[in-house]
């Protein structure tokens, strides 16, 4: 990605973090945190930070009764879908070629649930 693309990438998701209403305290407290890493650290994208950007996505069936995990060898669990930015700002592009990696997910399409799905 050109570096235009990689400050433009960076731009759409502090917008839409700055955007993201918390839920509890704990929400409000991790949004300010990855406000100010967005703000002061040039390398917050890269692994090697101890503050890192990430992205998860949670795959659920059309009826939404459902949900796929992967197991996880290092930590022995399962685990949602994500990972690392590794040094990209294209946090969406990520998470959907992540998604795309999986057999599974394939025919995965993307939605908003935020009307139809309540904290």
């Amino acid at each position: 990605m050109a570096a235009a693309s990689l400050i433009e990438a960076a731009a759409r998701l502090r917008e839409d973090i700055a955007a993201f209403e918390p839920f509890n305290e704990q929400e409000a407290a991790d949004k300010q945190a990855i406000l100010q890493a967005l703000d002061t650290n040039p390398n917050c994208f890269d692994r090697s930070e101890q503050a890192h950007m990430a992205c998860s996505i949670w795959v659920v069936d059309p009826r939404m009764t459902q949900t796929l995990l992967v197991y996880h060898n290092i930590y022995d669990s399962w685990s949602w879908i994500g990972g690392h930015a590794d040094g990209e700002c294209d946090l969406q592009g990520k998470r959907k070629r992540a998604c795309r990696a999986r057999e599974s997910c394939r025919a995965a399409r993307e939605t908003s649930t935020r009307s139809r799905c309540s904290r």
